[in-house]
């Protein structure tokens, strides 16, 4: 593996080489002493750019691995839930099937979650991740995708039509005609 250091140098040279390549006419003068050379890349530069990129893939890194603790977390809890309503012996089957899936905590939380729905269901539609977005799936979806609650469609609001607006004022306005003795 390259050091830091091996990786700015490469880093420089390879950003270079591209502009001398978009810019072939400026060739000679993307050089060190060119009269272009504020457009290169300096080493410094390559650095600081570089240590940002490792920074924000560390940093993208922890918040993975943070992740995937409070899902191996909620996976464990919801693996109590099902461990309350199944015998002993179903729960080694299930044990048995979890091993064969790779070891995330996603893939826990997910596992668990599948087999907590048909034997818990309200415990299930309880703890549903996409229990906020329910009314977004409601537009394209009878149930919950994840934990098949059923969800009911916000009302459509439909344009009223000229008649329909005019209604009342017509009624009003025919029974004035109707009676000349009161004023309308």
């Amino acid at each position: 593996m390259l050091t830091f250091d091996e990786r700015v140098k490469r880093r420089v040279k390879r950003k270079n080489n591209r502009l001398r390549k978009r810019y072939p006419l400026f060739a000679a003068e993307l050089q060190p002493g060119g009269a272009l050379a504020d457009w290169l890349v300096t080493e410094q530069q390559a650095a600081t750019d570089l240590a940002a990129i490792i920074a924000s893939k560390d940093a993208m890194l922890a918040r993975v691995a943070t992740n995937d603790q409070l899902r191996e977390i909620k996976g464990l809890e919801l693996r109590s839930l099902v461990a309350e309503v199944v015998d002993p012996a179903t729960l080694a089957t299930l044990d048995k099937q979890r091993a064969k899936i790779p070891k995330a905590g996603a893939y826990t939380a997910e596992f668990w979650f599948a087999r907590l729905r048909p034997y818990h269901l309200h415990e299930a539609q309880a703890r549903c991740e996409h229990r906020d977005s329910h009314p977004l799936f409601a537009e394209w979806h009878d149930r919950c995708p994840r934990c098949h609650l059923p969800i009911t469609k916000p009302p459509t609001v439909t344009i009223p039509q000229a008649e329909q607006t005019m209604l009342p004022f017509y009624k009003r306005q025919q029974a004035c005609d109707r009676d000349v003795s009161r004023p309308c």
